[in-house]
């Protein structure tokens, strides 16, 4: 939590969003945090040097095409590129993306027991 107001509070999330939730509404409801939830995402983080990259679209680009081999494995959409600092010769930059966990089958008896 960053900061707590009188009209709102100002939340962070993983990603570094910020993330402001009114008062009324966590007075009112029931806030529940559901990036909590069993979520397989990868995220990275590196530092490029600006020689190696012309844009950040073509950044993405390459980045998706480097992924594409592994495409059923990842969440469509997920995919996110975020410049998190920019330097005078490289940027810090942030990828990630969302995977599909395998589907578990539960029964009420044990097979093997």
């Amino acid at each position: 939590m960053l900061d707590i107001t009188l009209i709102n509070v100002v939340l962070q999330n993983d990603d570094d969003d910020l993330v402001l939730i009114p008062n009324s509404v966590i007075f009112s409801t029931m806030v529940l945090n559901q990036s909590k939830q069993n979520i397989k995402k990868l995220t990275i983080e590196f530092e490029l040097d600006l020689k190696y990259q012309s844009s950040p679209d073509e950044l993405e680009q390459s980045l998706k095409g480097v992924l594409r081999p592994f495409a059923s494995n990842i969440t469509e959409n997920s995919f996110s590129l975020k410049i998190r600092r920019s330097r005078k010769t490289s940027c810090i930059t942030r990828c990630s993306s969302s995977f599909r966990g395998p589907t578990k089958k539960r029964s009420g008896r044990c097979g093997g027991c």
